[in-house]
Order: C-alpha cells, then structure tokens, then sequence
C-alpha cells in the first residue's frame, strides 16, 4: 500500500509540473500616450520700422511704404485617432490701423518635420491679406506630428505690410497719436 501511495504522489507531481511548463508565455503591456496640441512663435514681437524711410526732404512721402517680416509657428500634435487628422491652426488680426494692409504667406515646414503636418489653406499659399476680427484657417487636415524646434524650423510666416489709403487722414489713422507706434496683434490657434 506504501508503495502505490507513493506512485500516486509522485504520478500527480509530474502531472501537475507539466501543466505549469510552456513552450510560449504572454504579457500585456499597456502603453500610455497622452494626446496633446501645442504651439509657439519663434519671435513673438514683429516690428515694421519705418525710421530709416522718413523723407530727407520736405514735401516727400516715406520713401518706402512697404515692410516685410517673418518668423516661424512650431507646432506638436499627438491626435488620439490619427486617421482623423482634424487639427486645424487659426488666426485672428486685431487693431490694425486705416491705412494700413497686412498679408500673410505661409510656407510648409522643412525637413525636421515628421508626422502628418497638414495642409496649408489654398489662400495662403501666396500673401494673403488679413482682416481685423476675421478668424482664417490657415493649416488644416493636422495629425500627429512635429515641425522641429531649431530656429527655423516650422512654418514660415512671410508677412508684407503696405502702407495705403488715400485722403488727407491716412497718416492720423496710421499714427493714431501712440508715439507714431501702432500696435497690432496676431493670435494664432491649434484646435481640434
């Protein structure tokens, strides 16, 4: 009886280590990634400068009536779906003065740039001009991607502004008495 008892142990030992070995083992693995949307100028304050155009003589005009900038929008996107692609960058121009016109060009960011980068709006593939309290879509059809952070990578923004307008008013209406100094402001939006 000893003798079968034992058989019998050690037959359900080898029974059940043979249940516990595997040729293959499964793990799970969770892997987080946050969704996000961000953006940033490389220069925050453009400045048009007309000092250097003041007439030597008097009687003359500015001898230039147009200035141009630029700077560089960087942007990151993490989209939950990325087939969605839906992210979208806007703007909005406030208090540009009379007698003054603002355009925008936007140029597609250079090779640092991977992922989904969007399209640029057909109006703004040449200079596009801007109208106070007006939102534009500029870029569209955004993934996830990125446009690279050195200081030139990114979407380049070309501005040209002119000096315009006619009538005895348009140098009040551009100087509109803040030290000859006018004051505008572009907010650009990521949004989804």
């Amino acid at each position: 009886m000893k003798k079968f008892l034992f058989s019998a142990a050690l037959l359900g030992f080898s029974i059940s280590a043979s249940a516990q070995l595997s040729a293959t083992a499964t793990q799970q693995l969770d892997i987080i990634i946050p969704t996000y949307s961000g953006i940033a100028l490389e220069t925050e304050k453009l400045t048009f400068d007309f000092t250097g155009d003041a007439p030597t003589v008097a009687g003359n005009n500015l001898g230039s009536a147009q200035k141009l900038a630029e700077t560089y929008l960087k942007i990151s996107n993490m989209d939950q779906y990325d087939d969605q692609a839906d992210t979208k960058v806007s703007l909005t121009m406030s208090n540009l003065n009379p007698g003054l016109t603002l355009k925008l060009q936007v140029l597609a960011p250079g090779a640092n740039a991977k992922g989904d980068v969007g399209d640029i709006e057909s109006d703004f593939a040449a200079p596009f001009l801007l109208a106070n309290n007006t939102a534009d879509d500029i870029v569209t059809g955004i993934g996830t991607c990125y446009t690279g952070s050195a200081s030139s990578d990114g979407y380049n923004l070309k501005y040209t502004l002119d000096v315009t307008g006619d009538g005895t008013d348009i140098f009040e209406d551009i100087a509109d008495g803040n030290a000859n100094a006018v004051a505008t402001q572009i907010v650009y939006t990521i949004s989804n």
